[in-house]
């Protein structure tokens, strides 16, 4: 009997991948220009999208943290986190006002520039180590590598995250889940 219910749960969770994790279906349309419009909203209301190689040289002007989004075109994850995740009014109004975000499409053959040489944006993921989509990996403002978060998150699991590297409380040392407890958060 309890053969049965570890059966029945892991061929469960094995439907619940194949139904919700990120499947290749068609033609990947590939480059980044093509995506980011449907990323970015034409009203101006929405996060502030950046190209790799614009954002990066923003980030230096203006000395703000980094959010990179390694995204791919057929990852149902990604366009999961485009639809809820980036379009929570908090989220939006914490990554605009604390931080530069860019888009990156993991698989595009756009050319980006990176410490001073061109690459693709694929050859970029690899330099990142994304394995799987959605990858966001963030950046301090002198463009240090922080910390990655993989896959997706709901706003409320995600929002947090935003504030806690926005407000520098890692590079002091304190752990997200204490600065969780400070919040009077989980």
């Amino acid at each position: 009997m309890k053969y049965l219910k570890v059966a029945a749960l892991l061929s469960l969770a094995v439907f619940l991948f194949f139904q919700f994790g990120c499947e290749k279906k068609g033609a990947q349309s590939g480059a980044m220009g093509e995506n980011t419009q449907a990323a970015m909203p034409s009203s101006g209301v929405g996060i502030h999208w950046m190209n790799y190689t614009d954002g990066m040289a923003q980030s230096a002007k203006t000395g703000k943290p980094v959010m990179i989004d390694f995204y791919t075109t057929w990852c149902k994850y990604c366009k999961l986190l485009e639809s809820t995740t980036y379009q929570d009014p908090q989220v939006i109004k914490t990554l605009n006002d604390n931080f530069i975000a860019i888009k990156v499409n993991a698989e595009g053959d756009d050319q980006v520039m990176d410490n001073g040489k061109s690459i693709t944006e694929k050859d970029l993921a690899g330099e990142y180590a994304v394995s799987g989509f959605p990858t966001i990996w963030f950046l301090d403002a002198k463009q240090q590598k922080v910390g990655n978060v993989p896959g997706y998150e709901p706003a409320s699991d995600f929002e947090p995250k935003l504030t806690y590297i926005a407000s520098g409380a890692y590079a002091k040392g304190i752990k997200f889940e204490d600065y969780l407890k400070s919040l009077g958060g989980k």
